[in-house]
């Protein structure tokens, strides 16, 4: 045949003309969505530019510790140095201006120290004669810590004396004297707070040894172990005010072989509270009743002990101590009117409930820190500062009349303690080593109270969203006891957002995320509840602000700093009408999931918006239309991107959808972090090291014995209790008063098809590559860097699944065909290779 040019031209020219209208359609579609007029920083200044609160934080120092972290600061006395403590048993010296410069180490005491999950270096305190160079006391200090024998339990807990250099450039590994050794069959509630009296005595705060509800029942005793409570002694050995050990702590749970209790090298002074010469008490002990007493406050003013003691299961205590005092536990928690246990008939000592408590809505874990006498800040004068460690909420509680306590800022979590400078600045050290400084925050700015003078949506009843402000969807949603959520953002103009595949997006100051939320109140009908607003302050912080719906929808009205709100609605579904409740996060609450480890801002990320929306009639991926609004600093492929799923995508496998739903719903708080938290619920991190599946439970509120997750066992996987929980012991702790029962039931079908993986574990890991997964077609292709010896597909019932292929020993390369047309689910794929076995789990959804 004739090959006619022409018209090969002509047909050319034509197809490029209708590629070019087409490309050019949908250049002009991005155009128009690109030069759509954004908002300036803050929606136009309608925000403040900074948190709107009291107090804020400053950073103005930072001591790295690389994998440790910080549990003490102390400053040498009468020099400009503090002392530092980290878990893992190093004591580091640092200037105090400039804040952290010239850091020393003084002591390791890692070789012989229990660091596991609690347990390390807990206490430090100088001796009041510290720098009388006429004293035998000269340079002398204490330091408390975990002494490890095994790397088993039990561990011991050390109270130890040692002598620093003149120069202060050292502590004397050499000069340990050893007071108090002690066989503790727990690593936590190891409090180990120091300090000296206004008379010379040694203070020791201790915890009732670990668990929960007073596990090893040492509570209420003072003749057993020095347990629960806050103890006094001289270590001086004065004999005129002293006297000597009458009686010692039992020996029942020393194991053969270990070394012995120690009790030496200190007296009794005669004055304790149960001093008893027929040797009947363990007559160390000050008071007794106290849980995890992890941070004490001698005022030397006053004379008043000020004791933080962290919690059980509901609720955190502010103590002031006298000689005597029975903190009640555990027979009460707080001033609770629930107790937990019957109160004993004989009451050893003085009744002495706390003079502040708050519950696990504000925190978890109370920081005590310190009365503060300054002159920088004389409103603050007399207040005693606290905070809590995972909120991280800091407090000024004023005693007058009657205990007033003020929020002074939703501070950063991880607070471990607090020191004043000699300038009289507050300031903080996270566990990280950040230092942080506590300064008045200057507010001028107004912050609007009715929705509709932010000009956010152009028709409020359909929540169409203003020019410059851009809708997006996620893949896998927190869960809200079931509300209805819209999104948006508000990305300041000639502003982009510094782009990441797995770690956390940048975004610029000024930038403002909206959360809409409404209940569907019949079939037909839905309820407005609140509009939430997240804005990205001006030190790349953030803040949050609540927007409340009115009865007739008709408007919004902003929740106050810290007040707390919440609404019933009658709600018909199909179990009839019935009543529905939404409680309104206060401001401090929004901080504890925006927090800094999650970089403040939940669900805008890369795997999240991995997904398809429709955007003016036509489908695109949510990323590249991003990317192609110049909303992003770089040019991106959605198609080699991470992504997660929801948690009812069936096109997904079980792993990836209940791991997406942790991400979205505990990696705020469960992200790996040393010391923080037991398992990594972090989409990005490997299963093999999410500490996840058999990982450890060490929470007051887990049951012992029990695993994170516990493959092929509902009853003894602590992630399915306590998500099945509307109890103390549920998780997460706040916000959450409905259970997402489509996640339950999922989390048990991974649960149960763990059990099928356990029994084909992988001894290697990343070796063979599949593709496609999810499997669509009849076949598959599965690579593998190492030699290929043999290969078995199975079902989660552990059958053989008949399948064909053909191998490229060449390139260890083989396709595989499934025989069975009709098989769809999941499967595992045991794959045997020269370096090793590996077990691959493969979804075929056809």
């Amino acid at each position: 045949m004739r090959y006619n040019s022409t018209k090969s031209i002509g047909i050319y020219f034509l197809s490029a003309f209708v590629l070019l209208l087409l490309l050019g359609w949908k250049s002009q579609t991005l155009s128009l969505f690109g030069q759509t007029e954004r908002r300036g920083p803050f929606l136009d200044g309608k925000f403040p530019r900074f948190a709107p609160v009291p107090w804020k934080f400053q950073q103005i120092g930072f001591i790295p510790v690389d994998n440790d972290f910080f549990t003490r600061v102390e400053r040498i006395p009468r020099t400009s140095r503090f002392v530092g403590l980290t878990k893992n048993g190093k004591v580091l010296s640092f200037e105090e201006s400039p804040m952290g410069s010239d850091v020393k180490e003084l002591l390791d005491l890692s070789s012989q120290l229990s660091i596991q999950h609690e347990a390390g270096l807990m206490g430090i305190t100088f001796h009041p004669e510290f720098n009388d160079i006429s004293s035998s006391h000269y340079r002398e200090l204490f330091l408390y810590y975990t002494y490890v024998y095994t790397e088993e339990l039990p561990i011991y807990d050390r109270l130890s004396r040692f002598k620093m250099s003149d120069n202060l450039e050292n502590i004397l590994l050499d000069s340990e004297e050893i007071l108090i050794q002690q066989i503790d069959r727990d690593h936590n509630h190891n409090a180990g707070d120091l300090f000296f009296d206004n008379d010379g005595y040694l203070y020791l705060a201790v915890g009732d040894e670990g668990k929960w509800d007073n596990f090893y029942g040492n509570a209420q005793k003072t003749n057993e172990g020095l347990f629960s409570g806050l103890l006094r002694i001289d270590p001086d050995m004065d004999a005129s005010r002293s006297h000597a050990i009458r009686r010692f702590p039992i020996k029942d749970h020393i194991p053969e072989g270990f070394p012995d209790n120690i009790n030496e090298n200190y007296l009794i002074p005669n004055d304790n509270p149960w001093v008893d010469a027929s040797a009947n008490n363990l007559e160390e002990f000050y008071a007794i009743g106290l849980r995890n007493p992890w941070a004490t406050y001698y005022d030397s003013s006053t004379d008043e002990i000020w004791v933080a003691d962290v919690g059980d299961g509901r609720v955190e205590e502010i103590n002031l101590i006298e000689k005597g005092a029975n903190g009640q536990w555990a027979y009460q928690e707080g001033l609770l009117s629930n107790p937990l246990h019957a109160k004993p008939a004989e009451i050893t000592g003085i009744e002495t409930p706390p003079i502040f408590t708050y519950d696990h809505e504000q925190g978890n874990a109370v920081i005590g820190g310190l009365v503060y006498y300054g002159e920088k800040y004389p409103e603050l004068g007399g207040n005693y500062l606290f905070a809590d460690w995972e909120s991280g909420n800091v407090w000024a509680l004023e005693r007058t009349t009657e205990v007033q306590v003020t929020l002074l800022n939703r501070g950063p979590q991880r607070i471990i303690d607090f020191f004043v400078t000699t300038d009289g600045s507050i300031c903080v050290i996270l566990m990280s080593g950040q230092i942080l400084e506590l300064q008045k925050n200057e507010i001028t700015e107004i912050i609007p109270s009715r929705l509709t003078e932010l000009d956010v949506f152009e028709d409020l009843a359909a929540l169409t969203a203003a020019n410059g402000i851009f809708p997006y969807e996620i893949n896998s949603p927190l869960w809200s006891d079931g509300a209805i959520k819209r999104r948006w953002i508000a990305l300041p103009q000639n502003r982009t957002i510094a782009f990441q595949d797995e770690d956390p997006w940048n975004f610029p100051k000024g930038t403002v995320f909206i959360k809409h939320f409404e209940q569907a109140i019949h079939m037909d009908s839905t309820k407005n509840l609140e509009t939430r607003f997240f804005v990205i302050d001006d030190e790349r912080q953030g803040y949050g602000l609540t927007y409340r719906w009115n009865e007739d929808d008709s408007d919004a009205f902003l929740i106050g700093i810290d007040e707390e709100v919440s609404d019933t609605l009658m709600v018909q579904d199909v179990l009839g009408e019935q009543e529905w409740v939404w409680n309104y996060p206060t401001r401090s609450q929004c901080m504890r999931c925006h927090n800094p480890s999650a970089d403040f801002v939940l669900g805008v990320k890369t795997g999240q918006l991995n997904r398809e929306v429709m955007h003016e009639g036509e489908a695109w991926n949510q990323l590249e239309l991003w990317q192609a609004s110049g909303l992003f600093d770089q040019d991106l492929a959605a198609d080699t991107l991470l992504k997660m799923y929801a948690i009812n995508d069936a096109s997904a496998s079980l792993e990836d959808r209940v791991r997406s739903y942790l991400d979205a719903n505990c990696s705020h708080c469960h992200d790996g972090r040393p010391g923080v938290t037991q398992f990594d619920a972090r989409f990005t991190t490997p299963l093999t090291d999410a500490q996840i599946i058999d990982g450890e439970v060490f929470s007051s509120n887990s049951i012992d014995g029990n695993k994170i997750i516990a493959p092929g066992n509902e009853r003894r996987s602590e992630m399915l209790i306590r998500d099945e929980s509307l109890s103390d012991n549920q998780m997460p702790p706040i916000a959450r008063e409905v259970l997402d029962t489509t996640y339950l039931n999922t989390l048990k079908d991974w649960i149960n098809e763990l059990s099928v993986l356990s029994n084909h574990p992988s001894l290697v890991e990343n070796i063979v590559t599949v593709y496609p997964n999810p499997i669509t077609t009849e076949s598959f292709i599965m690579q593998s860097r190492a030699a290929i010896n043999s290969m078995a597909l199975v079902d989660l019932n552990g059958r053989t699944i008949p399948v064909s292929f053909t191998q490229e020993y060449a390139e260890n390369r083989m396709r595989v065909f499934l025989k069975d047309e009709t098989m769809e689910g999941i499967f595992l794929l045991i794959v045997d290779t020269a370096e090793g076995q590996e077990t691959k789990r493969l979804m075929v959804s056809r």
